[in-house]
């Protein structure tokens, strides 16, 4: 009865910064519960989130497409070619999406190393369901550093917050936006 005038205050869940209702991102280490590798999903600001991201960047060993994230989309998501049928994906799909990967290559902001190859969503005309593979957008390679900052401008400059971030975990394949 005492608490029923008092405001639910909303905290990122790693800097404790105040956050305004829905401008937060809720990032999800653990696939909805498919992976149990004690990980929790987490209420992030925008900082952290990226923050977040930039280690499991940092940790993957294996290639990925990585497609700017876009509005009205509401959620960001990897997925990898093994896992893609799982989820009703179409192998041809799939094969236009695995066209896309990198071998390893230069970073094109610094020079390091990179094996993330960064597209922008007109890559496919902004229809991850259909993925219809627009040959004249070409990728350009970064690092997880240049990847992780890139993603961040945009979803600052666009104030995309996303309902749902699955980071790339294992296995070769593509980070999208997508719905949650």
């Amino acid at each position: 009865m005492f608490n029923l005038f008092k405001k639910n205050k909303l905290e990122c869940e790693k800097c404790f910064s105040p956050l305004e209702k829905r401008k937060y991102h809720f990032f999800d280490p653990t696939y909805r519960g498919l992976f149990k590798n004690n990980q929790k999903k987490l209420r992030l600001c925008t900082p952290c989130l990226m923050d977040k991201y930039k280690e499991y960047l940092e940790a993957f060993e294996y290639k990925a497409v990585i497609i700017e994230p876009f509005k009205p989309l509401n959620a960001y998501q990897f997925y990898t070619f093994e896992d893609m049928p799982k989820y009703n994906w179409k192998k041809e799909l799939v094969e236009r999406i695995k066209s896309l990967i990198p071998e390893i290559g230069k970073c094109k902001k610094c020079g390091s190393s990179a094996h993330f190859l960064l597209y922008s969503p007109e890559v496919y005309s902004k229809d991850p369901w259909n993925f219809i593979l627009v040959p004249e957008y070409k990728g350009i390679y970064l690092c997880p550093d240049c990847v992780t900052d890139h993603l961040k401008q945009i979803i600052e400059k666009e104030q995309i917050f996303f309902d749902e971030v699955f980071p790339p975990i294992r296995g070769d394949g593509v980070a999208t936006s997508f719905e949650a």
